[in-house]
């Protein structure tokens, strides 16, 4: 188009600031493959700024189409001093093509609300300042909405302080209850809030996600649609309670996950579980002390599988799952015969994971290991299962950091010099997984292939 214009003169055929501004946002949208992206965008904008042609000129649609780059890219400093130019821009010569909107403020607190850095929620909540102090002083178009909270909401959440999402959720409550409408929380509002309980691990996590649960539930039998409970919701509240450290985590994690079922059961076809409401509870059994938790996972295990061959796909189980179940049975509470009864369905685990017709992976081994060591008393048949598990695992070429750390611990010392070889051992405690025979370690992954045993 600039070529065309230079040779012929025809302004029409020429570009103008829509078409750079369309150009920088094309460069927006491929920041994950073009790593120059965010150059290319400031240069196209640093053209509109010099360029001769009369119909190019900068406004806040280009500069904020090279913010959002900035944040697309993950360099929420650089977004932030581009908005700042603008603003700038915008006081010192009082045009209105530069004036700052709603989606100008947002691509920034955006580009804080996605970033990993310390100060980004603390960054984010000082643009939504900025934007109501804007507001109040009369400018319409910088008017905070939903959007711009729940991206602050976002960031908080992601720091783990639940108590500043929760206290953003209010305001904006507050805001809806006195008219605005713009402000009105949604689903995701909520949400985000539970999600930020969840990363908090606090001890009462749980409680008040579940508190906000009840509320969302309230204001939708109340008629308030937009704050219907989503599976999401659900999922919220069993991981707060999951991280929350309380010693009845599991059983209430199981219990908001059956009345997910039921609510589905009875009807509600939005509210099907899918595979992180079962992987989300099997991690809180695992993780808890109940007597009996490998009982709880392996159901909720066989519930799963049910529900595949019946045709859920969201149930499918994969080998998280199957190694989630295992491992609580590893670390199984009670006595003797909760051991045996452990350890009974480790191998019942392990074998629904082959018909199943999936690969056991080197944590899968490790973790069955783990629970013979844990679980089996000391004697002929506790070696021949730990040997038996050793050769099938070396034979499939996983035997990688946890296999040699676990056998180490279950084995007798005698077996476990047997079955590495001192060929491989020589006088070290430490091996490097890389120093093992190619045979053995083939099939790991590349991560763990290259992980020394520290025993």
């Amino acid at each position: 188009m600039e070529e065309l214009y230079e040779k012929t003169g025809i302004e029409v055929i020429g570009p103008d600031s829509r078409s750079y501004t369309k150009a920088i946002t094309a460069w927006s949208r491929k920041t994950m493959y073009h790593e120059d992206a965010p150059e290319r965008a400031l240069s196209l904008l640093s053209r509109m700024n010099s360029s001769c042609y009369a119909a190019v000129k900068a406004n806040a649609f280009s500069y904020t189409a090279v913010v959002e780059t900035f944040s697309n890219a993950g360099a929420p400093v650089q977004a932030e001093e581009i908005f700042e130019q603008m603003v700038l821009r915008y006081q010192e010569s009082g045009d209105e093509i530069f004036k700052p909107t709603v989606r100008s403020f947002n691509a920034v607190i955006n580009a804080w609300a996605k970033s990993s850095q310390n100060n980004a929620p603390q960054r984010a909540e000082s643009i939504l300042k900025r934007m109501d102090e804007l507001y109040l002083s009369g400018n319409a178009d910088a008017k905070p909405n939903r959007v711009n909270f729940n991206c602050v909401i976002d960031a908080w959440g992601k720091s783990g302080d639940a108590k500043k999402a929760e206290e953003l959720l209010q305001r904006m409550e507050l805001r809806y209850e006195n008219g605005d409408e713009d402000m009105k929380p949604n689903v995701r509002s909520f949400n985000t809030v539970m999600d930020a309980w969840a990363k908090s691990r606090e001890s009462d996590a749980g409680k008040q996600a579940e508190r906000l649960m009840k509320q969302m539930e309230k204001l939708y039998l109340a008629g308030n649609v937009d704050v219907k409970p989503d599976v999401r919701s659900y999922n919220a509240v069993m991981n707060a309670w999951a991280k929350s450290g309380d010693p009845n985590a599991a059983q209430m994690a199981t219990n908001v996950l059956e009345r997910l079922e039921r609510k589905y059961e009875e009807g509600d076809k939005d509210l099907e579980p899918d595979f992180y409401s079962f992987s989300t509870v099997i991690h809180a059994i695992a993780r808890s002390n109940i007597i009996g938790k490998e009982e709880m996972a392996f159901k909720i295990l066989l519930d799963m599988k049910k529900l595949y061959k019946a045709g859920d796909e969201n149930a499918k189980p994969n080998l998280i799952i199957y190694n989630a179940v295992l491992n609580a049975c590893a670390y199984s509470v009670g006595g003797e015969e909760n051991h045996q009864r452990a350890m009974e369905i480790a191998h019942a685990t392990f074998k629904e994971l082959q018909d199943f017709g999936d690969d056991a992976d080197e944590i899968t081994y490790g973790t069955f290991i783990k629970a013979c060591g844990n679980l089996m008393p000391h004697g002929n048949v506790r070696a021949s299962v730990l040997e038996a598990l050793f050769k099938k695992c070396k034979a499939e070429g996983k035997v990688g950091e946890m296999v040699i750390r676990q056998m180490f611990t279950a084995a007798s010392n005698d077996m476990y010099q047997r079955l590495i070889g001192s060929h491989v051992l020589g006088q070290h405690k430490f091996i490097n997984v890389e120093d093992l025979p190619s045979q053995w370690t083939y099939n790991l992954k590349r991560s763990r292939r290259r992980e020394d045993v520290n025993i």
